[in-house]
């Protein structure tokens, strides 16, 4: 059973990440066609002081991230048709002022905002000739998603079609309803995102690996204990995956909750990396969150959503493709 994707075919999930970071590599190659948006932008960060200077492929997936999310809050529930190329400043402001309000978005916002203070001053005349290379990239995107991931989200508009009453009723209606090319993005994106920050995690001094607390098999008794640094596990069930990696791994920390990473401890001495483990929709801003928190960090897919928070009420155990967590670690 799953309920909106499942990575494995024939019980593994090698075959998506070959697929993905293949994809990942055509779209960065494309990605090219935004050099002089993007060098206007980061010159902009460096003027404006807003943060320090990232790698453009960052800013380039903020970009598309964000085109892509703007495109889903204005196509609405209908699934009205919305033209990327026609987008204007006014529609700008109107998705960043629903993600405010959705409180999805938190991790996007501090990111999206700079953009909208970016394009305050951006000349018009430069303005339709940014959105339609971004309408070129992300119909790229839906394009090689339709091709080769499609099959991967095969049960997507069936759940969205289930629970289309949550977009005015539930409050994380801004996570469970997004679309295809929401999932798209997340997916290829994720793999270029761990590219930006392979080298520098591969040198850190320490790296934690972060379970969700949907891979405990005693979900609902899980008997994990709180330390400084996260929960740990104490092997409370031999059929539990959280328990096999925690006895595989030195710093397997359990994290029930996002809101578990803030006010943790890095030494500033001393590089620490993360494996974020986490399902699609959340791979992105994950890895931003992990970013400003300090960490380097590198990503891993749980194989299928299944969390009783937002996913399915009866909560399903989730798990990860060992083999690509191998690989992300450099121990392939």
């Amino acid at each position: 059973m799953f309920l909106t994707y499942e990575l494995r075919e024939n019980g593994s999930g090698v075959r998506y990440y070959r697929i993905t970071r293949r994809l990942a590599g055509y779209l960065q190659e494309q990605i090219l066609d935004l050099e002089e948006e993007l060098s206007a932008f980061s010159e902009y960060i460096a003027r404006s002081g807003l943060e320090p200077v990232r790698q453009r492929v960052e800013y380039a997936i903020e970009l598309l991230d964000f085109a892509v999310l703007h495109r889903w809050i204005h196509r609405g529930e209908a699934e009205v048709e919305y033209n990327l190329g026609d987008t204007t400043f006014a529609e700008i402001s109107t998705s960043v002022d629903f993600m405010k309000k959705s409180g999805e978005f938190r991790e996007e916002i501090l990111r999206f905002q700079n953009w909208v203070k970016f394009w305050e001053e951006y000349p018009q005349n430069r303005w339709k000739v940014l959105w339609r290379k971004v309408k070129s990239l992300v119909d790229l995107v839906d394009e090689w998603g339709d091709r080769y991931l499609e099959q991967y989200i095969s049960q997507l508009d069936s759940y969205r079609e289930e629970h289309k009453r949550a977009w005015e009723e539930r409050e994380d209606a801004g996570l469970i309803l997004r679309d295809k090319s929401c999932y798209y993005i997340n997916m290829i994106a994720a793999q270029i995102l761990n590219r930006c920050f392979r080298d520098e995690f591969l040198e850190c001094d320490r790296v934690y690996i972060f379970l969700p607390g949907c891979m405990a098999a005693k979900m609902d008794n899980c008997m994990a204990a709180e330390e400084k640094d996260g929960y740990v596990c104490r092997s409370c069930s031999e059929n539990c995956q959280v328990n096999h990696l925690s006895k595989k791994y030195p710093d397997v920390r359990i994290v029930y909750h996002g809101s578990q990473m803030e006010g943790k401890s890095i030494d500033s001495q001393k590089s620490t990396g993360v494996v974020g483990v986490a399902c699609i929709l959340n791979l992105i801003s994950g890895g931003w969150k992990a970013k400003r928190l300090g960490y380097v960090p590198q990503c891993v897919i749980l194989n299928e959503c299944g969390c009783g928070i937002h996913w399915s009420r009866q909560g399903i155990v989730t798990s990860l493709e060992e083999e690509e967590l191998e690989h992300i670690l450099g121990q392939e």
